[in-house]
């Protein structure tokens, strides 16, 4: 058995691919199996897969038509033969001894699941620490909820960010016992907009102690590809991102989740619909006339209005609160100057 599993879902990568794999190979842990799900990529990848399957041992490849990323890391957990399993975007990259480090973590505290903090790699080459806001520590108990789970879900109201420690799962390694045993999977993106933030709620109630690491040893790449696609406003995003956000607080309600949880999911949601607001604004495809619908399909909405009720949002920092303020009053055209 390997020591790790990594699942690595690949499509339309072929730029960054190369050095994605090469990272994982390089580990300075070498016992780490490697699963490799091209998922009905449409360009060199697929052969690059199998090139480097046929030069490492360590490799596995499934070729599966494409059904999006939360189905890929289906099929690799699937397949995943590891102690632990870690999950890897294509497009990313790992610094040489991350697992290493991680394993050796995991197996001093005896955790079940280990967080760590990552790194902003930019186009520029500039790179930005995230340190894990959790540190350098372990959590056992209630706390993996109302600590660890709830800063996955989001910030508090006060909070400067929208985030707190973040729902991402690479910067996540699970036992995998833990994940076969109560079958928990990703949903499909395309059923809800974040299957991350689905699994760590699926996952984490299951786990018995979580251990962390401040820094960070994966590289998140901002490409320019990636960057467009946030950019891009699709006009049921806000009607998705409504979805995700009852679908939370109906998983939610199955286990014991304090206010303050409310409080984090909540704030997640309502800075899920400021970045909305903020793409129908700057949005280059949507005429003016288009825009102010959008807008006033947020601001009439009766969640959003009654989520404004009891919400504390005059706690939230000067620019989210000026711009709820507009939103619970449906001042629409000084919503589009302000955005």
């Amino acid at each position: 058995m390997a020591k790790i599993s990594v699942i690595i879902p690949v499509y339309k990568v072929e730029k960054y691919l190369s050095r994605c794999i090469e990272s994982v190979v390089n580990q300075t842990l070498e016992d780490i199996e490697i699963v490799l799900v091209d998922d009905g990529s449409p360009d060199l990848c697929p052969s690059m897969c199998d090139t480097y399957a046929k030069e490492d041992k360590r490799i596995k490849v499934i070729h599966k038509k494409n059904q999006g990323l939360g189905y890929a890391r289906n099929s690799g957990m699937a397949i995943a033969t590891g102690e632990y399993i870690a999950f890897l975007d294509s497009d990313d990259y790992i610094r040489s001894d991350m697992y290493e480090k991680i394993y050796d973590e995991l197996k001093r505290t005896n955790a079940n699941c280990c967080v760590t903090g990552y790194i902003v790699k930019k186009d520029s080459g500039e790179e930005v620490y995230k340190k894990n806001p959790l540190g350098t520590t372990i959590y056992e108990g209630t706390d993996i909820i109302k600590r660890v789970l709830a800063g996955m879900l989001g910030s508090k109201p006060e909070q400067v960010r929208d985030t707190d420690v973040g729902m991402s799962v690479w910067k996540c390694v699970y036992k995998r016992e833990i994940l076969q045993k109560n079958k928990i999977f990703f949903p499909s993106e395309r059923e809800l907009i974040s299957e991350d933030i689905i699994f760590q709620i699926r996952a984490i109630p299951y786990v018995k102690r979580v251990c962390t690491l401040t820094d960070g040893m994966y590289y998140y790449c901002e490409n320019l590809t990636s960057q467009s696609l946030t950019k891009t406003y699709s006009k049921d995003k806000f009607e998705r991102y409504k979805k995700l956000y009852n679908t939370e607080i109906e998983m939610l309600s199955k286990i014991d989740f304090s206010e303050e949880t409310r409080l984090r999911v909540t704030r997640m949601f309502l800075g899920n619909t400021r970045v909305c607001i903020k793409q129908i604004c700057q949005s280059a495809e949507l005429t003016k006339s288009e825009k102010k619908a959008l807008l006033r399909i947020i601001c009439d909405d009766d969640e959003i209005q009654d989520i404004l009720n009891w919400y504390p949002w005059k706690v939230n920092p000067a620019k989210q609160k000026v711009l709820t303020l507009l939103i619970k009053g449906k001042c629409v055209q000084l919503i589009m100057w302000l955005a």
